[in-house]
């Protein structure tokens, strides 16, 4: 019903609006949080060097895995905070009249330029340590399971390559 909606009013490309922001979010906050996940457990894991080591290391345990994954998430969404403050922003502005505030944005680079001459640099960081607290729980979840269920596909799928 609201795609619907969405197209009649906007065309099918209304369905994609605010998606190059949203890929731009997803990606900064995963290259940084996943990028850094082997390098940091190597270093609290002595031995680690990335997945495939876990066959002469051993898995770390779950309490390193999620440590070094939740900084990994906090450090990655402190980072890309003003990605993730520009996306929900141009998300506001596209709700129903009356629901928020409006800032009237033209675009990503529109409300970037609009911030820094507003508000400052330092405002890029808005809502920065909620976003950073709700992504280290999240990836300390996520990627300790991960961690976990890639090994055990390794033990059992000594030659897939997949893995």
């Amino acid at each position: 019903k609201i795609a619907r909606a969405i197209a009649r009013k906007e065309g099918v490309s209304g369905l994609y609006s605010g998606l190059r922001v949203s890929v731009l979010r997803e990606a900064s906050l995963n290259v940084i949080r996943l990028g850094l996940f082997d390098p940091m457990m190597s270093i609290i894991h002595p031995g680690y060097q990335d997945m495939g080591s876990v066959k002469d290391t051993g898995l770390p345990p779950l309490y390193k895995r999620a440590v070094c994954a939740g900084m990994c998430g906090g450090f990655g969404s402190f980072l890309a905070n003003p990605v993730e403050l520009v996306k929900s922003r141009l998300q506001s502005d596209a709700g129903a009249a009356g629901h928020g505030v409006k800032h009237n944005y033209k675009g990503g680079f529109d409300a970037i330029r609009r911030i820094l001459e507003v508000e400052g640099f330092p405002a890029l960081w808005k809502g920065a340590g909620v976003f950073a607290v709700r992504n280290a729980i999240g990836s300390a979840t996520n990627l300790s399971t991960f961690t976990a269920l890639k090994a055990y596909g390794l033990r059992f799928c000594k030659d897939a390559w997949y893995l």
